[in-house]
């Protein structure tokens, strides 16, 4: 059984399992549990993504505490 290099946990293997939406299965590196919070918390800061892409492109440095 792989272990998750994000969670240090060993999964199945059906965790490390990814379906494009063609249908298309593929291995990835993390197992589920951990896109699945990685895409949460994306979900919960896309102002501050999107701040950070916005200052990224101007060339300025990232301060975390304005966001």
């Amino acid at each position: 059984m792989p272990i998750c290099p994000a969670c240090k946990k060993e999964r199945d293997e059906e965790a490390f399992i990814s379906t494009t939406t063609k249908g298309v299965r593929k291995v990835v590196k993390k197992c589920q549990p951990c896109r699945d919070t990685v895409k949460a918390w994306r979900e919960r800061n896309k102002e501050r993504i999107k701040a950070y892409n916005a200052g990224y492109k101007e060339g300025a440095v990232w301060d975390p505490e304005k966001h």
